[in-house]
């Protein structure tokens, strides 16, 4: 099939078929084990927010490293996905950082976990996914003001992501598109757009533990 930087562009069954999920034994899960249960045709995956919070595990640490500056620490795990975690381009899920403190709410900065390409699918540009059972981390710098503060991570998935590049692409260029065609792509963006959906958040504070915030 079509490669990129010479991996398959499509490549779940073999991504399943290196984890521990294929293998012989009480332990091994089909494709059919987790998106058609019970033989029902449900097919569910990222659209699915039970389905990818069951896929992951996340985890918030803080690094002091002297001066107010400090590291919060994202670990991802993908702990109940049997391939990679989001499998191929076209879904990201979004890490956003953000600080709280007497003066407000502050963004940090947002990393992406999935395989970045292009919207014409010729470069890459990053491959942040994480293949069954193993873990990531993302790290995210930030100074931190005297008096009571604390780092919250919001895990957004975007299961439209790369097509919604693309819309916006065209977009760019509807002057040389025809008429007819400029209304179609806002609704395709805007639908696009609609899929996306906040996962979980969790946040931690200098002096204590992570822990996970109930939506």
């Amino acid at each position: 099939g079509p490669r990129l930087a010479g991996k398959l562009q499509e490549d779940t069954y073999a991504q399943w078929a290196a984890s521990d999920y294929a293998k012989a034994g009480p332990g091994r899960q089909t494709c059919q084990s987790c998106h058609m249960p019970d033989r029902k045709h449900l097919w569910r995956g990222i659209h699915d927010p039970e389905m990818a919070r069951r896929a992951i595990d996340v985890k918030l640490d803080l690094v002091d490293l002297g001066g107010g500056r400090h590291e919060a620490v994202a670990t991802v795990r993908n702990s109940g996905a049997g391939h990679h975690f989001p499998t191929y381009m076209v879904p990201k899920v979004e890490l956003a950082f953000v600080r709280h403190d007497a003066g407000g709410v502050h963004p940090l900065g947002s990393q992406l976990i999935g395989w970045q390409v292009d919207t014409g699918i010729t470069r890459e540009i990053a491959d942040t996914r994480i293949p069954a059972g193993e873990a990531r981390a993302f790290r995210q710098p930030f100074a931190a003001p005297a008096g009571d503060w604390r780092i919250e991570l919001v895990v957004r998935v975007l299961p439209a992501e790369h097509y919604e590049r693309i819309y916006r692409d065209s977009l760019g260029r509807a002057g040389q598109l025809p008429p007819a065609a400029v209304p179609l792509l806002r609704q395709a963006l805007a639908d696009a757009e609609a899929t996306r959906y906040e996962l979980l958040r969790v946040e931690a504070g200098p002096a204590t533990a992570a822990a996970p915030i109930a939506n």
